[in-house]
């Protein structure tokens, strides 16, 4: 009897070893909140813009679509994402406002928080909340 609670123990460990490794991002998000702002210039805070699937390879998809001072922008690209240390985050697309290593400000199971510059005076953050199975897209 030991031999077999030893070997379910053993199963039980190395099964949540496995998941433990994924990381928190992986699954579908709502983009709740994206603000781009430049010091003396009126900047622009979007709320509800689209969502983001990350997968586990290190791959995803934007549904992004907004308005801001006029123009309309639109994201439906797929993307290469990688976790740098536990502080970063790169999304790798073409034609992407997204495009760049974000800071991680908050890694929750079901929020996200990073913030970015763009090397000069622009920054942007985008916050993410995962969705709940039946309102993931189809």
């Amino acid at each position: 009897m030991r031999k077999l609670t030893g070997k379910l123990l053993l199963v039980g460990v190395i099964a949540t070893s496995f998941g433990a490794c994924t990381p928190k991002i992986v699954g579908n998000w709502s983009v709740v909140r994206y603000e781009s702002s430049t010091p003396g210039q009126q900047g622009a805070i979007l709320t509800n813009i689209g969502t983001m699937t990350f997968e586990k390879k290190g791959v995803g998809e934007k549904s992004i679509q907004y308005s801001a001072l006029g123009v309309n922008y639109s994201d439906q690209n797929p993307f290469k994402w990688a976790r740098k240390e536990s502080k970063y985050m790169t999304i790798e697309g073409e034609g992407s406002d997204f495009s760049r290593t974000w800071i991680i400000m908050s890694n929750k199971k079901n929020y996200q928080k990073w913030k970015a510059t763009d090397g000069a005076e622009k920054v942007q953050v985008i916050e993410m909340k995962r969705l709940k199975p039946e309102t993931e897209k189809k």
